[in-house]
């Protein structure tokens, strides 16, 4: 038994060697991410809107850009990125882009609701170069033949005729005539992926450990 108590040791020592590796792997990947700081999950981020149901500006912080990058935010459609045909150029609008952000020291970078260059507003109706419509609760459809959601997105990347490695989405949504706030329904952070992967490494060095000893003690004993 000795033996086996032994083995078992070594087993949940490696286990522990290797998540912790990659707990500092997920962790490092994880600071080195761009990331949207505010706004701040749930998701879709529900854009508020004056008494006549019009968007209103509302603050951009993203973080994980390379100090001195200028960063860019526009206006996309509801298509997945992951769709086939998915084009930057088409379901993006950069007529929807204000002025570009300059990431600072620490490679965050602001697009500030007071800031009349880098304030970003929800284009409802026809995007401004008619490539799709995004509509409101209570929006009519456009008879514009173009194809129209009634939940669309945001990009935030270096380049916004290009895909970028470090371009973010976040889905955004209308909110009723003078509403504001955001939906009920959040996603989980990208990040608690590391975690996942940690916990699935430990629980399969303990089951391989359980294997181990169940084996060697099931053995029968030659005299």
């Amino acid at each position: 038994m000795r033996a086996v108590t032994a083995c078992l040791a070594r087993l949940c020592l490696i286990g522990a060697i290797v998540a912790v590796f990659f707990a500092a792997l997920g962790a490092g990947g994880a600071g080195a991410a761009t990331e949207v700081v505010e706004p701040a999950s749930p998701r879709p981020y529900v854009v508020p809107t004056d008494a006549q149901g019009q968007p209103q500006p509302f603050t951009i912080v993203v973080k994980g850009f390379k100090p001195g990058t200028d960063v860019y935010v526009e206006q996309c459609d509801g298509k997945a990125i992951t769709a086939p045909h998915w084009n930057v150029t088409v379901d993006c609008d950069n007529g929807s882009s204000p002025a570009s952000a300059i990431a600072d020291a620490q490679g965050v970078a602001r697009f500030d609701a007071s800031d009349p260059n880098r304030d970003f507003v929800y284009v409802l109706g026809e995007s401004p170069s008619r490539l799709f419509n995004c509509l409101g609760p209570h929006t009519a459809k456009p008879n514009d033949g173009l194809p129209t959601y009634s939940s669309c997105q945001v990009r935030v990347s270096t380049n916004n005729s290009q895909v970028t490695d470090d371009q973010l989405f976040f889905p955004i949504v209308v909110a009723d005539a003078g509403g504001a706030g955001a939906a009920t329904s959040g996603a989980k952070h990208s990040s608690h992926t590391a975690l996942v992967l940690v916990l699935v490494i430990a629980a399969v060095a303990c089951a391989t450990a359980g294997i181990v000893v169940f084996v060697r003690t099931r053995r029968p004993t030659h005299a």
